[in-house]
């Protein structure tokens, strides 16, 4: 049984205030911005993410969505331009992997 994922169909159509979180969450929050020694501050990590998705907030839509999709293939290992439907398919699986 196959379940369609419309993944970027639906993040497309979220505000921009929520597509620009989204994607500073996924950008800033990297094993070498942000595991530092000393550890940075929780009030560090935000200050991370709220430059990022002001930045992003002021970014044309498509821009906010190259983000995400940028963000989350390169965390999946997957080619550059992977199209959204197997982004979202890979999505899955990796959810599923997680409960084997």
């Amino acid at each position: 049984m196959q379940v369609p994922l419309p993944l970027m169909e639906e993040i497309s159509r979220c505000p921009a205030e929520e597509q620009a979180t989204l994607a500073a969450l996924l950008s800033t929050l990297h094993f070498s911005k942000v595991y530092r020694f000393p550890f940075p501050t929780a009030e560090y990590v935000a200050q991370l993410v709220e430059n990022s998705r002001s930045q992003l907030l002021i970014a044309p839509p498509q821009e906010r969505l190259r983000v995400i999709v940028s963000e989350l293939t390169s965390r999946l290992r997957l080619p550059p331009h992977t199209e959204p439907d197997e982004l979202s398919k890979w999505l899955l699986w990796k959810a599923a992997d997680r409960f084997r």
